[in-house]
C-alpha cells in the first residue's frame, strides 16, 4: 500500500502541474488579444481625431468665408462712405464700419485658435500613425512569442501524459477509480498527509480507528470529514524518476 500511496501522490503532482501548464496554455490568447486591443484602442483614437480634425477645418472654411465677406462688406461701406450727404448718414455708416470690423477682428482670433488646435490634432494623428506602426510590430513579436511558447507548453504536457499514463498503470483500478472521482468532486488536494492526527485536508481531528487502520490497513483510509485518502506524513516521499 506504501508504493500504491507514493504512487497516487505523483499522480497528483503530475496532474497540478497539468493544471498548471493548461492555466498557462489558457492564458496565451489573452496575452495576444490584450496585445490585439492595444492597436484597435489607437486606430479608434486615431479615427477620432481624424473626425475632429475634419470638423475643425470646415469651421475654419466657414470661418474664412464669413470674415472675407465681412471684409469685401467694409471695403464696400467705406467706399459709400464718401458719397453721403449727411453728417448722420456718414456717422450710421462709420459705426456699421466699426461694428464690422470689431466681427472681422473677432473672428481672425477664433480663426487663428482653430488652426491651432488644428495643428494639435494634426500632430496628434500623424503621433498616433507612428504609434501604430510600433504597435503593430509588437503585436507580430507577440504572436511569435505566443507561438513558441505554446508549442513549449503542448510538449510539456503531451510529456507529463504520457508519465501520468505510466503511473496511472501502476495503480489498482479501483484505487485509481477513487482517486479520479475525488479529484473531480473536491477542490485542492485529494491525497493528504496525516499531521499530529489530524487530517491535511479538512484539518479536522482523526479517529484512533483511523490512525490505527493507516498503520496497518492494505487498503485505501479515507477521512471520515472530507473523504480524501490519507497517509502517513511518515513516509518517504517516492523518488523521481531518473531522466
Amino acid at each position: 500500500m506504501e508504493h500504491e500511496l507514493a504512487d497516487l501522490r505523483r499522480l497528483q503532482r503530475i496532474d497540478e502541474q497539468l493544471g498548471q501548464l493548461h492555466s498557462q496554455k489558457e492564458q496565451l490568447p489573452q496575452r495576444l488579444a490584450a496585445a490585439h486591443k492595444d492597436v484597435q484602442d489607437r486606430q479608434e483614437r486615431r479615427e477620432q481625431v481624424q473626425q475632429q480634425l475634419q470638423r475643425h477645418r470646415l469651421e475654419i472654411d466657414r470661418q474664412e468665408l464669413d470674415l472675407r465677406s465681412r471684409e469685401q462688406h467694409v471695403a464696400r461701406l467705406r467706399q459709400q462712405l464718401n458719397q453721403v450727404r449727411t453728417n448722420r448718414e456718414y456717422q450710421a455708416m462709420l459705426t456699421e464700419i466699426q461694428s464690422l470690423e470689431a466681427d472681422v477682428s473677432r473672428l481672425e482670433e477664433t480663426a487663428l485658435a482653430a488652426m491651432g488646435e488644428a495643428d494639435e490634432l494634426a500632430a496628434e494623428q500623424a503621433r498616433l500613425a507612428e504609434e501604430i506602426q510600433e504597435t503593430q510590430r509588437q503585436v507580430g513579436a507577440v504572436e511569435e512569442a505566443v507561438s513558441e511558447e505554446a508549442g513549449v507548453l503542448e510538449g510539456q504536457i503531451a510529456g507529463l501524459h504520457q508519465e501520468r499514463q505510466e503511473v496511472a498503470s501502476r495503480i489498482d483500478p479501483e484505487s485509481l477509480a477513487v482517486y479520479e472521482r475525488l479529484r473531480g468532486g473536491l477542490s485542492g488536494r485529494v491525497v493528504v498527509p496525516v499531521r499530529d492526527e489530524h487530517c491535511g485536508g479538512c484539518h479536522m481531528p482523526l479517529t484512533p480507528q483511523t490512525i490505527s487502520e493507516l498503520l496497518v490497513s492494505r487498503a485505501l483510509v479515507i477521512c471520515h470529514r472530507c473523504r480524501r485518502i490519507l497517509y502517513l506524513e511518515e513516509s518517504a516521499e517516492p523518488a523521481e524518476p531518473q531522466a
